[in-house]
C-alpha cells in the first residue's frame, strides 16, 4: 500500500471510529442447588459468521452450537447460540481456565459452593480483561483511582454520566493511540540506520507529529500527507534531500498500517452477562437485580480503562439439616428424660 493511500485510510478511520457499530454479546449462566450449571452465549449478527475473537468460547463438540434466523422489524438477522452444561463448579472454572487467550478478551470464571450445615453458600466471580494494543500509558497516569472505578462500573449507566470524566478518558485513549503510532514510526525509521536522517530531531518534535493526526474534519484529513511532508522537511532541515524525506514518509505509512491492524482488534463490543444463583441473593456489585438473578453490562471502552469484575453471593437452606438437628435434639431430650425418670423413680 502506498503512503498516501495509507494516510487517507487513517484519516477516514479517525473520523468514523466514533460511529462504528458494536457487537452485542449475551452470556447467561444458571446455577442449580447441587452446584451444576448451564451456560449460554448468544450473538446477533448480520452475517452467519462470528467476527475474530468476539468472545473466547470454544467451537468444539463439547458445546451445543446452533444458528437461528430471527426477524427484527423488517430485518432478518442470524443468531449464534452456544450452550454447555457443567456438572460441578470446578468444571465451569476449568473450562475458562483452559481456553486459549484470544489476544483480545480474557474471561475468567470462579464459582464456589461451601457447605455450613444449616446453609450452603454460593460465591460467583467473573472477570473480563481486555488486551488493548494501545495501552502504553496506564490509566492511572491520567485518572485517579476513584475516576477509574467510576468509569469502569458506572460510565455506561444514566446515573454515571459524566461529561468531564468522559473527556478525560477520551483524551487519554487518543494519546495512547498516538503514542503507539509514533513509536511504530520511530522503530521503522531506526531500522534504516541511515546517517543522513537525524531522527533525534523528529523525536524532539513529537507533539507536532501528534497534531497532524488530530484531525477534526474530512478537509483536514485529506491534506494529511502534505502536512507529514512539511513536518519532515521542516524538522529535519533544508539540507535533507527528498530521498530521505520520502523514506521517512514510507516509515510513517508502515506505522499507520500497523496502527490500522491493531485498531481492527478493538471494536467496542458490548457484553451483557447475567447469572441466576440458587436460594437467597445476599451480596452483589450489580446494579440490576431481579430476585436471585443479577446482570451486568459492559463495553470494550470501559475495559480499556481496567478489568471488570462481576460478583454475587447467595445462600440456600439445607432443610434436611434442620430436620436432622431437630430429630437429634428430640432424641437427646428423650434420653435425658428417661435417665431422669429412672434416677428419681421408686
Amino acid at each position: 500500500m502506498k503512503p498516501n493511500s495509507i494516510l487517507t485510510s487513517l484519516a477516514v478511520l479517525s473520523l468514523t471510529v466514533a460511529i462504528s457499530g458494536c457487537l452485542e454479546i449475551k452470556i447467561r449462566t444458571s446455577v442449580a442447588t447441587d452446584g451444576s450449571s448451564k451456560r449460554t452465549v448468544s450473538v446477533k449478527l448480520d452475517k452467519k459468521e462470528l467476527p475474530y475473537a468476539a468472545y473466547p468460547i470454544p467451537r468444539d463438540s463439547s458445546w451445543s452450537i446452533s444458528w437461528h434466523e430471527i426477524t427484527e422489524g423488517k430485518q432478518t438477522r442470524n443468531e449464534y447460540r452456544a450452550e454447555k452444561n457443567f456438572a460441578t463448579p470446578e468444571a465451569l472454572e476449568r473450562e475458562y481456565n483452559s481456553l486459549p487467550d484470544t489476544g483480545v478478551l480474557r474471561v475468567r470464571v470462579q464459582l464456589q459452593k461451601s457447605f455450613q450445615w444449616f446453609y450452603s453458600y454460593f460465591e460467583y466471580e467473573e472477570t473480563y480483561t481486555l488486551h488493548d494494543p494501545f495501552n502504553i500509558i496506564p490509566a492511572s497516569a491520567a485518572l485517579t483511582p476513584e475516576e477509574i472505578e467510576r468509569y469502569i462500573y458506572h460510565s455506561d449507566s444514566e446515573s454515571g454520566s459524566d461529561s468531564v470524566l468522559n473527556e478525560k478518558v477520551e483524551a487519554w485513549s487518543k494519546r495512547n493511540e498516538m503514542e503507539s503510532l509514533y513509536q511504530g514510526f520511530v522503530a521503522a525509521a531506526k531500522q534504516r540506520n541511515d546517517p543522513s536522517i537525524h531522527l533525534e530531531l523528529v523525536q524532539q518534535n513529537k507533539e507536532r507529529f501528534f497534531s497532524i493526526f488530530n484531525v477534526k474534519s474530512e478537509k483536514a484529513a485529506m491534506k494529511m500527507e502534505a502536512d507529514i511532508t512539511a513536518f519532515l522537511q521542516k524538522t529535519l532541515g533544508e539540507s535533507v534531500n527528498s530521498k530521505a524525506v520520502h523514506a521517512l514518509k514510507e516509515d510513517v505509512g508502515r506505522a499507520i498500517s500497523d496502527f490500522e491492524a491493531k485498531s481492527e482488534r478493538i471494536k467496542n463490543h458490548a457484553y451483557e452477562n447475567s447469572i441466576q444463583l440458587p436460594g437467597l441473593l445476599t451480596e452483589t456489585n450489580s446494579e440490576k437485580v431481579e430476585g436471585n438473578t443479577v446482570a451486568w453490562k459492559v463495553k470494550d471502552k470501559q475495559l480499556k480503562v481496567g478489568e471488570f469484575r462481576m460478583r454475587a453471593q447467595s445462600r440456600t437452606t439445607n432443610v434436611w439439616a434442620f430436620v436432622v438437628s431437630g430429630v437429634v435434639g428430640l432424641a437427646l431430650l428423650a434420653f435425658v428424660a428417661v435417665r431422669f425418670v429412672r434416677k428419681t423413680g421408686p
